[in-house]
């Protein structure tokens, strides 16, 4: 570890379970609960095209604000 650190590398530890700082728990947490509606829900079909599309349209349609 010293030797990654003198290449500025470094380690951050987080507790083993910490979805608030694992960013694609908080993406996952804001389709399951704002963006994907129940009619999605209604086929393994539906579910996934749901989900690409919210995946493609991130940024444009789709957005997490922190503030």
């Amino acid at each position: 570890m010293k030797q990654w650190r003198h290449k500025g590398m470094y380690l951050q530890f987080i507790p083993a379970y910490s979805p608030e700082l694992n960013l694609i728990e908080i993406l996952w947490k804001m389709m399951k609960h704002f963006w994907l509606q129940p009619k999605h829900y209604c086929s393994m079909d539906s579910l996934h095209e749901s989900i690409i599309n919210i995946l493609q349209n991130y940024g444009n349609h789709y957005a997490i604000s922190f503030g």
